[in-house]
């Protein structure tokens, strides 16, 4: 993304691999093991909404040499994956709410620098998926790992490796998963044309292989196809956000139709605005027979949401949505995720004043063009990526910020 110093400077995105590598070769910041506080988050009024006040819960990491805690987040129930730049935190909600340290922490199994563990991640139930797309001297990997009756495991349960065993293609940028079906990107496979590959877990294990393999249906070099995925039962989504055959990007949905994913995309959703460097698919979601697509590029950014009908899905919008502040660098879109009726998107931006996330609740009528509600960042500092990372589940969203402390990174939980 060229907006600001995010990309040039101070914070980017793990799944930019060549330009993060540097930070987990010696650049990272260290993170001190501190208590959970209570951070007094604001909750500014936006058009037409009455002020609101939420506590948010500032979670820093308790390992030193890890930086950008909360560059990934992923939450499903009351389990929640925090990631960093070489390790991942598990934190599971208890009777007295969310632990103020990680009830389990997540090694990078090769302990290799370089390898971005934790770079993305994801949650479903008892299975989280650990990305490692820079995996040192070696492809990426993703590791899959099952909470069993004694609690979440260190080692993994699983290792999923890239097909095609090539350091660039940078399996493992995305994962997600929906009960035991997980999806991999590999935003740099054949010059950047991309890939995804769907691993479909059985009682026996996973398979060593992808149960089906996906490439770029635009067959285009530096389409980044996988640079963004998301899964949600028989739906599966992937984001090409530098699409060359289609200005602005495009997001395509895959279907499975009874044992068998469809073998070519349900819809293309191409960058409705189609100026040129929107965006369009830097970050996807999908929950149930709602989809979302970020283009964080879009003057001071978008997202659009797709809703199947009977005809099956829509390849133009149903909905847009605007950065509420409508400053140019906002990046709003940058980060989306929906469950149920439930949206927030985040809007990392560049100025202090700028860096925030917001929360949608689809009414009657629909989805709303003003926020719900709106955070933004609570330590109020420049350039800390608040909102870098967004999840939700239910009614607990999660938000990271992993250039809060210099690099070190923090993540705000809300019930």
């Amino acid at each position: 993304m060229r907006w600001g110093t995010h990309e040039f400077g101070v914070h980017l995105r793990a799944s930019r691999v060549m330009v993060a590598t540097l930070a987990a070769l010696g650049v990272a910041g260290l993170l001190m093991a501190v208590p959970i506080s209570d951070a007094s988050a604001s909750i500014s009024n936006v058009p037409n909404q009455s002020t609101r006040t939420l506590t948010l819960h500032s979670l820093s990491s308790a390992a030193t040499n890890i930086s950008d805690f909360g560059d990934s987040v992923a939450i499903s129930g009351n389990t929640a994956v925090v990631g960093a730049v070489g390790a991942a935190y598990i934190f599971v909600q208890g009777s007295a709410g969310w632990p103020s340290t990680p009830t389990v922490i997540l090694a990078d199994p090769a302990d290799t620098s370089g390898d971005l563990f934790g770079a993305s991640v994801a949650i479903s139930g008892p299975v989280a998926v650990i990305g490692a797309s820079g995996a040192g001297s070696t492809p990426g990997l993703a590791y899959v790992y099952v909470e069993g009756a004694s609690g979440w495991p260190t080692t993994p349960t699983a290792t999923l490796r890239d097909p095609k065993q090539v350091f660039s293609d940078l399996f493992g940028t995305s994962v997600a998963v929906s009960n035991r079906t997980i999806i991999v990107g590999a935003e740099g496979v054949k010059e950047r044309r991309g890939a995804a590959y769907i691993y479909q877990g059985r009682a026996r294990g996973w398979p060593s292989k992808p149960t089906v393999s996906r490439l770029d249906p635009g067959k285009a070099p530096g389409d980044i196809f996988g640079q963004a995925v998301a899964i949600s039962g028989a739906t599966a989504i992937v984001g090409a956000y530098h699409t060359a055959t289609t200005p602005g990007g495009a997001s395509y949905v895959y279907s499975k139709h009874g044992s068998r994913w469809a073998s070519a995309p349900s819809a293309a959703m191409n960058d409705p605005d189609g100026s040129g460097f929107d965006e369009f698919g830097e970050a996807v979601d999908v929950s149930g027979s709602t989809v979302v697509v970020g283009a964080p590029d879009s003057g001071g950014g978008a997202i659009y949401f797709y809703i199947k009908g009977t005809l099956g899905w829509p390849t133009t919008p149903t909905t847009t949505l605007s950065d509420p502040l409508a400053t140019p660098s906002d990046a709003f879109g940058w980060s989306v995720s929906l469950s149920g009726a439930v949206a927030i998107v985040g809007a990392p931006g560049t100025d202090s004043d700028s860096e925030s996330a917001y929360l949608y609740v689809e009414g009657s009528s629909g989805w709303p063009t003003v926020p719900t509600l709106s955070f933004q960042d609570p330590a109020k500092m420049s350039l800390d990526a608040f909102g870098d990372a967004v999840a939700v589940s239910g009614t607990t969203i999660v938000i990271g910020a992993p250039n809060t402390d210099s690099g070190a990174g923090a993540a705000y939980f809300s019930s």
